[in-house]
């Protein structure tokens, strides 16, 4: 209970600054997550991500280990970057997913509170491949139009 209160303080700081900045710049009116970018894209992508009030937003931003369990500080890119099945395939899931929901691009994705819902409840029961598949579903759904 202690890990997961820590995983939602620190989600709501990592990005609580940023949410205030995009919601004025999305084009999206409500999102119903029928589109969705992979985590591939995202790596090769960097000029898409969301660009908040904080100055250490973006790429190279720590994500505190508390959340994805990666080190003492490991990147959003570091995460991307990093391979492996299992919660490390998760890991990479939800940060393309919290990029689908934070998105500058403005994508008809789940909100914020739903991606948090699931990594809450990943590392809550520790069923990596359950939530890496839902995941992986929303953020493949490529964008409208393209």
């Amino acid at each position: 209970m202690k890990k997961l209160l820590v995983l939602l303080i620190l989600m709501v700081i990592t990005i609580g600054s940023v949410v205030p900045v995009l919601a004025q710049t999305s084009s999206a009116s409500a999102c119903t997550g029928t589109e969705g970018l992979s985590p591939g894209y995202w790596k090769n992508h960097l000029e898409d991500w969301p660009k908040g009030a904080e100055p250490g937003w973006g790429p190279y931003a720590c994500f505190n280990h508390a959340v994805f369990h990666v080190g003492p500080c490991k990147s959003l890119i570091d995460v991307l970057n990093t391979g492996g099945g299992g919660e490390k395939a998760f890991d990479r899931q939800a940060v393309a997913a919290l990029l689908n929901a934070t998105s500058p691009l403005g994508l008809d994705f789940h909100s914020l509170g739903w991606v948090q819902g699931i990594v809450q409840d990943a590392y809550r029961t520790k069923n990596w491949d359950y939530y890496k598949n839902i995941l992986e579903a929303a953020n493949n759904m490529g964008v409208a139009g393209n």
